[in-house]
Formats: C-alpha cells, structure tokens, sequence
C-alpha cells in the first residue's frame, strides 16, 4: 500500500476510534450524571463547589461555633425582627433540623395560603449540624440580645444531646457539656497541621481542575468531560476524608 495511503487509513482509523470513545463517554456521562455533556462549554456542573467538601463551621464566642453556610440566617446581621404582616419562626436543633427547614418552610406557606392568612411565615434557620444543648439556647438568648425578635420557636433536638457527649467528649476527656469535637476545635496536633496541608494541595489541584473545565481547548470533549469531573470528585473525597 503507498506510503500516503497507508496514512490516509491510519488517520480515518484513529479519527473513528476516537469518535467511538466520545460516544460512548457521552453515553457513560448521561449514565453517570442524569444529564448531556454540554459540548459548548464545560459539562453543567462539572466544576464543583470549592466548598462543597469543607467542614461549613467556625468557632464562635458564645455558640462554641456555628455554620458560615449563606443558607443559615444565623449569620445575617441585623437580625429578624417581627412585623405585622410577617411570623417570625426560629428553628433550632442540628443538622436534622437544618434539614427539615426546606420542608418545614414550604408546609407552612401552603398552611397560611389555604387558609387566607394575610401574613408571610418566614423561617429562620437557627440550626447547625453537631450542636447540643445549651448551644441552642445560647443562639436564642444571643439572638435576642442583638434585636432579633421571634413570634414562635421550634426547638428539634436530642440525638446530639444523648449520643454526642458519650461518645465523643467524654471518651476524648472533654467535659461533657461542652461542644462536641472541642478538644479539635481549640487545638491542632501534628496529624492535623499534616492533614490541613494535604488538604491545601488538593484544593489547588481541585481548582486547577475546575479551571480546565472552563477553559481547556478540549473542553468539547465528552472523554475530557467525563475524566475530569470524576478526577475532581476523588479530590473532593479525599479532602471531605482529610476534614
């Protein structure tokens, strides 16, 4: 076969065996993901949040700590206040109260507009995962000190009041009323520095990665797509593994 031939085939070979695998791979990412690869551009949420694997909590001087989370009211100033047209509902607890907050919120909007009440429920989302009792009345006292007012407060605790203490702060030799993980959130050890270290080069590589998404020549790629999320999700478990 001339040699122009033979170059002209291995070229529609390889051209072919490509477009098979981006096939398949848009194939596997529908599969993985419920979703198309936008070939436009990076796939739609492929770059996932730089937070997203972070533990979401800061120490706090009369909480213990509480969640830096835009989701949680706890962290907007000026605090709510009442007002005719509004019921003001606090929601405190930890993270299963966090979590019914979405559902809780709906079911009251379809409660006060069935019922032709003129007035808007709005809750606050007061609760932060791992809390305990007297966290979730310090919230409130604090809360209320700083002006915020309530109409109704719902207070959704006691796993973390009956399991947390036991087993976590009294076996470290933490005194059990305090905050749960205390004794790591005043103090680092050597294994922590380490791990917060291994975390910051995960978290470039995670950016980086996040960047080639957006902006890489190949970003057409349903292959490239595909490697890359699933590289960026190893890196988001290994640092949520480090946290």
């Amino acid at each position: 076969m001339p040699f122009r031939r033979k170059i002209l085939y291995y070229g529609l070979l390889l051209l072919l065996t490509l477009l098979v695998l981006e096939g398949m791979a848009a194939r596997a990412y529908y599969a993985a993901y419920g979703q198309g690869y936008d070939r436009d551009g990076a796939a739609a949420g492929s770059a996932l949040p730089h937070d997203s694997t972070d533990i979401i909590q800061l120490r706090h001087p009369f909480y213990g700590f509480t969640s830096r989370s835009p989701d949680r009211v706890l962290n907007a100033m000026p605090p709510q206040q009442r007002r005719e047209d509004t019921v003001v509902i606090g929601l405190l607890g930890g993270s299963v109260a966090a979590a019914v907050k979405p559902f809780f919120q709906e079911a009251l909007n379809r409660w006060f507009a069935a019922n032709d009440l003129p007035q808007q429920p709005i809750v606050l989302n007061l609760a932060v995962s791992g809390v305990k009792q007297p966290q979730q009345a310090l919230i409130v006292a604090n809360t209320l000190l700083l002006g915020g007012e309530f109409d109704l407060i719902v207070n959704l605790d006691g796993v973390n009041e009956v399991i947390g203490s036991g087993e976590r702060n009294f076996e470290s030799g933490v005194f059990p009323f305090l905050p749960l993980w205390w004794d790591k959130r005043v103090g680092l050890t050597r294994e922590d520095i380490l791990r917060a270290g291994q975390i910051g080069i995960l978290r470039r590589e995670q950016a980086r990665r996040a960047a080639a998404g957006e902006s890489s020549i190949l970003r057409w790629s349903a292959l490239f797509g595909l490697a890359n999320r699933w590289r960026q999700e190893r890196i988001a478990a290994a640092i949520l593994q480090r946290n």
